[in-house]
């Protein structure tokens, strides 16, 4: 049987308020807390700089690139590629083998933005010193998260494969 967990939804008309339940399978909150892991990467402070008598902390969605006389975001660029590939693939839910894909792809994008912190931090002369900060490890989470989802559409397209065979 299908895993499903049960969602309160509440809403206000006129002066009552009703609850409705709401019947989502478990990849869905494994999607929307990817997303929301995504989103709290990128406010976490990823590297440090020392001044000597100060210090700034730099976020993760300040990772900036001069190129051709812009400024790019990629760290921006990169989470919120993988955050809307998610969300695209929560309304997936009756093609399963492209929900399955679509919880895959966002995965490079995830590794290039912490690849780049660490090519910032190691590559990247500075007169100040740096410090790599734990808020990188913040980007393991949405990586989790969709790992736990493709296994949970995997589960259900084997369940039902399963059930077509007893038909």
């Amino acid at each position: 049987m299908v895993k499903t967990i049960l969602i309160f939804s509440a809403f206000q008309l006129g002066s009552r308020l009703y609850l409705r339940f709401m019947i989502q399978r478990i990849q869905t909150l494994y999607l929307l807390l990817s997303i929301l892991f995504s989103a709290a990467y990128l406010y976490a402070p990823v590297i440090m700089y020392d001044f000597g008598k100060s210090t700034e902390s730099q976020r993760a969605w300040e990772v900036i690139w001069f190129i051709s006389g812009y400024l790019v975001y990629f760290n921006l660029i990169f989470i919120g590629t993988a955050s809307a590939l998610s969300l695209i693939a929560i309304f997936l839910y009756r093609n399963r083998p492209v929900q399955s894909m679509l919880c895959l792809m966002p995965i490079p994008f995830l590794l290039a933005s912490f690849l780049l912190n660490f090519y910032k931090f190691w590559f990247i002369e500075s007169v100040y010193d740096k410090v790599l900060l734990p808020g990188n490890l913040l980007l393991l989470l949405p990586l989790v998260c969709l790992f736990l989802a493709w296994n949970a559409i995997r589960k259900d397209e084997q369940l039902i494969k399963s059930l077509d065979r007893l038909r």
